[in-house]
C-alpha cells in the first residue's frame, strides 16, 4: 500500500505543499480583505450588481472555465515536450498553444462584444433602469482580459511542468492587491459608486496583465525563454509540434467541457438570483467567496502537491492502483480538515458575516441575504473539495468520458433542484441545491473510482 507521506518525503512534497498552503492563506485573506472593502464600498446597490455580473461574465469564461483548464491540462504536455524533445521545444510548443489561444479569444472577444445587448437584457430584467448602463461602462473596460489570460495560463503551466509552483499563486496575490488598492482608493477618495466601479475595472485590467508580466518574467529567469527556443528549427520539427498540439486539445477539450457545466451552473444560479430582490447577486457571490475559503486554501494545495506524482503514476496501466490509493488518502486528509471548517461556517454564518461584512452599505438586509445562501453552500464544502481532487485523479489516468457524463447528470440536477427550492424557500435555496448536487456529484465519483479499482483487483492488476 502506498503511503502518501513516503511520496512526499521521497520527492519533496510536503515542503512544497507546506509552502502551497501558506501561500494559499495569504491569497485568501488578500481576497477576502477585497471583499470586505469591496462590500463595504458598493454594499447590495445596483452597482454592485452590475460591476460583478459583468466581472463574473469575463472572469468566467477567460479565467475560470478556458484559462484555467488551459492551465491544469497543459501541465502533463509539457511535461511530455521537455522530457522527450527539450526544453527549447517545449517554448516553441508554448508559443504555438499561445497562437492558437489568443485566436480563440479574440473570436469570443468579438462574439461578446456582438451580443452585449443580449447580455445586458439577460440580466438586467426589470430591477433596475441603470443597471444596463453600470454594466456596460465596467464589461467594456474589463473586456481585453480575455486576450491576456492565455499569456497568464499557458506560460504558468510551462513553469509548473519545471516544477516552479508558486509563481502563479504569487502573482494572483499581486492581482488582490491591485484589486484591493482600487477600492481603497475609491472610498477613501469617496468616488461615487457610479464612477467608482469604472476605477475598479480599469484595476482588474491592469492586475491581469501584471500576473502575465510576472509569469513571462519568471520563465526567462527559470531559462525557459531563449532565441533558439523562439527561432530554432520549427520547420523541420513542426509535425512533432503538431502532434503535441493535438495532445494538448485532447487534454483540453473534454476538461474544459467538464469546467464549463461547473462553471455554467455559477452562471445560472446568479441569473436566478437575478431575478429575485435588489442585492441578491452581490449577496451570492459574498456568500460562494466565502464558502470556498477551505477549497481554496487546503484542497488545492493537496491537488498541487499530488497531481504531478499522480500523473506519473497515472501513466501506465500498472499504476493506476498507486495513484487510487493516493488519491484515497488525499481525501483522508482533505476530509479531516474540511468537515470541521464546513459545519463550524454553518453553525456561525450569522456572526462570521456579521463581522466579517456588516459595515458601510453592507446593511441587516446584506447580511441577511448573504447568511440564507451561506447556510447551503458551507454544506457542500465536502462534496466540491471531493470533485476537486477525484477531476484530477481522472486526468491523472486519462479516464475523462465517465466524469463529464456523470458532471452532465448532477448540471441538471443542481439546476432543477435551484428551481424547486427557490419556489419552495426562496434565496436560500440556490445554496441548498448547490450542496445537494455537489454532494451526488462527489458521491458518484468517488462510487465509480472504487468499482474500477476492484474491478482492477479481480483482473490481478
Amino acid at each position: 500500500m502506498l503511503n502518501i507521506k513516503e511520496i512526499f518525503k521521497t520527492e519533496g512534497r510536503m515542503k512544497i505543499a507546506a509552502l502551497i498552503s501558506l501561500l494559499n492563506i495569504v491569497l485568501a485573506f488578500s481576497a477576502f480583505f477585497k471583499d470586505v472593502f469591496l462590500a463595504s464600498y458598493l454594499g447590495t446597490t445596483a452597482q454592485a450588481d452590475a460591476f460583478l455580473l459583468a466581472f463574473f461574465i469575463l472572469d468566467t469564461v477567460g479565467n475560470n472555465i478556458i484559462g484555467f483548464s488551459l492551465g491544469i491540462s497543459a501541465i502533463p504536455v509539457f511535461t511530455s515536450a521537455r522530457i522527450k524533445k527539450g526544453g527549447d521545444f517545449a517554448f516553441r510548443l508554448l508559443l504555438s498553444l499561445l497562437i492558437s489561444f489568443l485566436i480563440i479569444m479574440s473570436f469570443l472577444s468579438v462574439l461578446l462584444i456582438i451580443n452585449e445587448r443580449s447580455l445586458v437584457l439577460f440580466f438586467s430584467g426589470a430591477r433596475s433602469d441603470r443597471l444596463p448602463f453600470f454594466f456596460t461602462s465596467a464589461f467594456r473596460i474589463m473586456l481585453p482580459v480575455l486576450i491576456v489570460y492565455p499569456f497568464y495560463y499557458a506560460g504558468n503551466a510551462l513553469l509548473q511542468s519545471m516544477d516552479k509552483l508558486t509563481v502563479g499563486i504569487i502573482s494572483s496575490i499581486i492581482f488582490n492587491l491591485i484589486f484591493l488598492f482600487s477600492v481603497l482608493f475609491s472610498a477613501a477618495g469617496h468616488v461615487p459608486a457610479e464612477n467608482g466601479i469604472s476605477v475598479i475595472s480599469a484595476s482588474i485590467l491592469a492586475a491581469v496583465i501584471a500576473e502575465a508580466v510576472i509569469v513571462w518574467t519568471a520563465l526567462f529567469r527559470y531559462g525557459a525563454i531563449s532565441l533558439s527556443g523562439l527561432f530554432g528549427r520549427l520547420s523541420s520539427e513542426l509535425s512533432d509540434v503538431l502532434k503535441f498540439l493535438g495532445l494538448a486539445f485532447k487534454m483540453f477539450v473534454p476538461y474544459v467541457l467538464m469546467v464549463f457545466l461547473s462553471q455554467a451552473t455559477l452562471f445560472i444560479e446568479r441569473y436566478f438570483a437575478s431575478s429575485l430582490q435588489q442585492g441578491a447577486v452581490a449577496a451570492l457571490n459574498y456568500a460562494y467567496r466565502l464558502s470556498q475559503m477551505p477549497v481554496w486554501i487546503f484542497v488545492s494545495a493537496i491537488g498541487v502537491a499530488v497531481f504531478p506524482v499522480m500523473a506519473r503514476m497515472g501513466d501506465d496501466k500498472a499504476g493506476e492502483k498507486d495513484a487510487t490509493d493516493l488519491l484515497i488518502r488525499s481525501l483522508k486528509y482533505m476530509a479531516a480538515i474540511t468537515v470541521p471548517m464546513a459545519f463550524a461556517l454553518f453553525a456561525l454564518r450569522y456572526p462570521v458575516v456579521t463581522i466579517l461584512f456588516k459595515r458601510g452599505a453592507f446593511d441587516e438586509n446584506s447580511v441577511k441575504y448573504t447568511c440564507d445562501i451561506l447556510a447551503g453552500y458551507s454544506l457542500g464544502i465536502l462534496g466540491q473539495s471531493v470533485m476537486v481532487l477525484c477531476l484530477r485523479y481522472y486526468l491523472a489516468v486519462k479516464k475523462i468520458v465517465k466524469p463529464l457524463v456523470i458532471l452532465v447528470f448532477t448540471f441538471a440536477l443542481n439546476i432543477a433542484l435551484d428551481l424547486s427550492l427557490i419556489k419552495a424557500i426562496g434565496l436560500s435555496g440556490i445554496g441548498f441545491g448547490s450542496a445537494a448536487a455537489s454532494t451526488v456529484c462527489g458521491s458518484l465519483f468517488i462510487l465509480d473510482i472504487y468499482s474500477s479499482s476492484r474491478k482492477r483487483c479481480c483482473e490481478g492488476i
